[in-house]
């Protein structure tokens, strides 16, 4: 790609050659970058409708590691440049200065891209994890309260069908006695639960 549009490269010119080539390299590391930009935007779509799935997650480690790379890549280019037009051998001329100090912006934006796109991964995740956490309480809280009112009943017909004398047992009502105290006391622990916003 970076020979298609060489006619007004001079290439005996080494220092033009060079930052030309810089500067295709970091314009590919650019489109990239939007790629997976685009990628870390359709993960936090997906988690604000609640359909981010493990899968996304492995994304997350492949794009970790894409953006690793890249830092590391790209990370050590800009103090050379500045090395370089600073240097006082004059290895740049003006022109070929002003486009090593281009470069070299354009490389320091595509790092802070990458940083904040690093940010931004670990801000899904940890929502995620935060959201989880969340509902996990929830369904933990619900499954505790439907154990209480399963176990309520079970204790009062637990001790009504044991071969002991109890109070009421031999009058005509106490069937409709037990099975109305049972249903009032889980009524109760329900509307306590309620009001407490146990669920």
């Amino acid at each position: 790609d970076m020979l298609k549009d060489h006619s007004h490269l001079d290439t005996s010119d080494s220092n033009e050659f060079v930052l030309y080539f810089l500067r295709h390299v970091v314009e590919d590391y650019t489109i990239n970058l939007k790629q997976i930009s685009h990628r870390i935007k359709q993960a936090t779509e997906h988690l604000r409708a609640h359909r981010l799935e493990r899968d996304d997650f492995v994304d997350f480690v492949s794009i970790e590691d894409d953006l690793s790379n890249i830092l590391t890549s790209l990370a050590p280019i800009p103090p050379i440049l500045k090395r370089l037009v600073d240097s006082e051998d004059t290895i740049l001329n003006q022109a070929h200065a002003r486009k090593a100090e281009d470069v070299s912006l354009a490389i320091e934006q595509s790092i802070n891209t990458c940083n904040a796109d690093l940010r931004r991964i670990v801000s899904v995740r940890e929502a995620y994890s935060t959201i989880s956490n969340n509902s996990l309480n929830g369904t933990m809280k619900t499954l505790t309260m439907v154990t209480l009112l399963i176990a309520l009943p079970n204790v009062i017909f637990g001790m009504y069908g044991m071969n002991i004398g109890l109070p009421i047992q031999r009058e005509t009502w106490a069937y409709f006695a037990v099975i109305g105290g049972t249903f009032l006391i889980v009524l109760v622990a329900y509307v306590i639960a309620k009001i407490k916003k146990v669920f």
